[in-house]
């Protein structure tokens, strides 16, 4: 009897498996029709990013197919430009890259990941660029990569399109299409890929890059991510809070080598930039509310000008006006206040302070003259 009830256990993991295997796997015929079309893609449809993947998943149902498609065109598409391969820095404008890998069909990872992620996003599948560096027969790649995450089904996989497209040997570059970067687990792709960003693993509990290095994963149990709820959560948030993130996971794992210190001053560097800009709108904010003192004290002026500057017997709506631009003056010192600028924005600063402190003083005086002439009459 126990052995009956085994033999239906270990025969039911089984049919579970080969049903996941199905759902998961194209078959040959599948890959064949997909290949065929990602054959025969005419010029026009390669214009744009949204034709392009238009054409390519045309009559595929499945987001393996979908992805498939992709995989494959931006793999034997695209040439790897092997001179500028030692000059990677991922830091390029990404539409810029798009475009160019695009249009003139050569270039490195980035423009590999980065296309393979647009198409993707048009076809209507969630994925990412994952940017990190590479382990090739138990050595570190001393240059950055990058790769792409993509959710089929409902669970994150890894594709590296580049790696996908060929090989390197004796520093040249070999085009070898390959399926074996396609649609890869996380775990297993950690044996050759690390990312910067540790969310960007895809397990619960990420390897540090000692770990990587050796291939002895010893995944820090104190550390779980929820990865899904949190790569959900964190392409929510808006870009400057994306950065601060990143950063400190990056940070938890360590600044282990110059191109994850590199990652890491690019990730600040971008932070900073958001700082100094919302300086920049903050200060313009300010100056139109400036403005709109200046603009209210001139009628102010206009009115007492055009009675030669008498009080009229009835000042409610002169002293109106006077608080009014007082009232308004201060919020704009108050703005001023709150500001933290960074040295090129100071000196324009200090000028317009210097300006709203004599605007400032010139409503007081004004309002020093109503009080007088109030206390007369």
């Amino acid at each position: 009897m126990k052995k009956a009830v085994i033999l239906k256990i270990v025969f039911l993991l089984t049919l579970l498996s080969f049903s996941l295997l199905l759902f998961a796997q194209l078959s040959g015929k599948e890959k064949h029709e997909i290949r065929s079309q990602a054959a025969d893609v005419p010029r026009r449809a390669e214009s744009t990013v949204e034709r392009l993947a238009s054409y390519l998943t045309k009559g595929f149902e499945k987001d393996v197919a979908k992805t498939y498609a992709i995989y494959y065109w931006v793999a034997n598409n695209i040439r790897y430009d092997f001179d500028e391969a030692e000059s990677i820095t991922l830091s390029s404008l990404r539409e810029n890259v798009i475009q160019e890998a695009l249009h003139q069909q050569v270039g490195v990872c980035q423009h590999y990941a980065e296309l393979f992620n647009a198409l993707a996003r048009s076809a209507g599948l969630k994925s990412t660029v994952v940017p990190g560096y590479t382990k090739q027969h138990g050595s570190i790649d001393d240059i950055p990569h990058s790769w792409n995450a993509a959710k089929i089904n409902g669970k994150w996989y890894m594709f590296d399109p580049t790696w996908g497209a060929g090989h390197m040997t004796e520093k040249r570059y070999k085009k070898h299409f390959t399926e074996e970067y396609f649609m890869v687990q996380p775990r297993d792709m950690l044996k050759s890929h690390m990312p910067f960003d540790p969310l960007f693993q895809f397990v619960n509990h990420p390897i540090d890059h000692r770990d990587f290095k050796t291939g002895r994963h010893q995944p820090d149990k104190d550390w779980y991510i929820d990865y899904e709820k949190e790569i959900e959560r964190y392409f929510s948030l808006p870009e400057k809070k994306q950065l601060v993130e990143a950063m400190e996971r990056v940070k938890r794992v360590g600044i282990a080598n110059k191109m994850v210190r590199g990652y890491y001053s690019n990730l600040n560097q971008r932070h900073r930039v958001y700082q100094a800009n919302e300086q920049v709108d903050m200060h313009n904010k300010a100056i139109r509310m400036m403005n709109e003192v200046v603009k209210d004290y001139n009628e102010y002026i206009n009115r007492m000008n055009a009675r030669g500057g008498r009080f009229p017997d009835k000042t409610e709506n002169i002293e109106a006006l006077l608080q009014t631009v007082e009232s308004k003056a201060l919020e704009v010192e108050a703005l001023f206040d709150s500001l933290n600028p960074t040295m090129k924005l100071t000196d324009t600063l200090d000028k317009n302070r210097k300006i709203l402190e004599n605007l400032l003083k010139q409503v007081r005086r004004e309002q020093d003259r109503l009080e007088k002439f109030k206390q007369e009459n």
